[in-house]
């Protein structure tokens, strides 16, 4: 006889659903939970908390580049997801992702929708959108990294990823990277979108960027998260 014995009473649904629905929790990541978002061009609004902030001060623990082509307008009232999307570190390599619906090319370089002046609206713009995922790891008040603090998603969108990209190239002339450095992130109030700026603040001690290093694949594995296309229809349908 086993030490675990099965009752010949069915249990209802209602509590196999409940126990499935919290087994299920710990095998995915709920939608949002982590990301920072904003309110227009004034503040941040940080993960789990709807009290603005005007700036972040933290270290980037990761970033990657991700794509996002949607097949049809923009609907606030009714968002599709993309019909293609591809999330990499290596822009020469990128390619869509394996749940992407209706990829459009075998990569991303030289796509037809990833070329300057596809934008269907019209413009220069691009039909695919860019933007820089950071994963940040938020400073306490006193400027400490805490071993336990949260790390947040952040989707710096395409308009801000020259001034991010020019903050690294800034960052490797003086020898140090992202995750050796606390950055302050704050939104450009001139703009009348969401417009990140980002400044150095300190660099790490030797002890705190060993320390941020160890997260580094927690904060890989929650930018590589594929957003959600399980609502996605073909075109006409």
């Amino acid at each position: 006889m086993t030490d675990r014995q099965t009752s010949n009473v069915p249990m209802a649904i209602s509590d196999i659903i409940a126990a499935e629905i919290a087994a299920t929790k710990n095998a995915i990541v709920e939608s949002g939970a982590d990301a920072i978002r904003t309110n227009g061009n004034q503040n941040f609004i940080l993960p789990g908390s709807s009290i603005p902030a005007a700036s972040i001060r933290g270290v980037i623990v990761d970033f990657l580049t991700e794509n996002k082509y949607y097949d049809r307008p923009y609907n606030k009232n009714n968002p599709t997801p993309p019909a293609c999307f591809a999330i990499g570190a290596n822009l020469d390599s990128m390619a869509p992702h394996e749940k992407s619906p209706v990829p459009q090319s075998e990569v991303c370089k030289g796509c037809p929708q990833n070329e300057w002046g596809s934008d269907p609206q019209g413009g220069r713009g691009k039909a695919c959108k860019n933007a820089r995922l950071i994963a940040i790891k938020p400073i306490d008040e006193e400027g400490n990294i805490a071993e336990d603090a949260p790390i947040w998603k952040y989707a710096i969108p395409p308009a801000s990823i020259k001034y991010f990209d020019k903050y690294i190239k800034d960052l490797m002339l003086q020898n140090t990277l992202n995750f050796a450095v606390v950055t302050e992130m704050t939104l450009d109030q001139d703009q009348t979108w969401a417009a990140p700026r980002f400044h150095m603040e300190r660099n790490l001690s030797e002890e705190e960027a060993i320390s941020v290093l160890s997260d580094r694949d927690r904060a890989r594995e929650l930018l590589i998260v594929p957003p959600d296309v399980s609502s996605f229809t073909p075109k006409g349908r």
